[in-house]
C-alpha cells in the first residue's frame, strides 16, 4: 500500500472519525457482543480472547460502550 503510519490514521480519522486504536476496541466489543448473543462461552473466556487477557479492560470499555455489564448484556438479549 506504500502509505506511511501517518497517512494511515489521516485515512482512518477521515472515514471513522476516530483513532486507530479507537476503532480498533470498538470492532473488538461489536465482537464480544456477538460472541455473547451466538454463544455460551463464559465471559471471562470471551474477555480473554478479544482483549489478550484483560478482562477487567473489557468489563469496564463494555459497561461504558453499551451502558450494562457484559452479563447484563447476554441475559436481557436472550429474553
Amino acid at each position: 500500500m506504500f502509505l506511511s503510519p501517518k497517512q494511515v490514521a489521516r485515512i482512518i480519522k477521515n472515514e471513522y472519525n476516530c483513532s486507530f486504536s479507537t476503532l480498533i476496541t470498538e470492532k473488538r466489543l461489536d465482537i464480544a457482543t456477538v460472541m455473547l448473543k451466538n454463544t455460551n462461552m463464559k465471559i471471562a473466556d470471551i474477555a480473554n480472547q478479544i482483549f489478550s487477557g484483560s478482562e477487567t479492560y473489557f468489563y469496564s470499555l463494555f459497561k461504558n460502550k453499551y451502558g450494562v455489564s457484559p452479563l447484563k448484556y447476554r441475559k436481557d438479549i436472550r429474553v
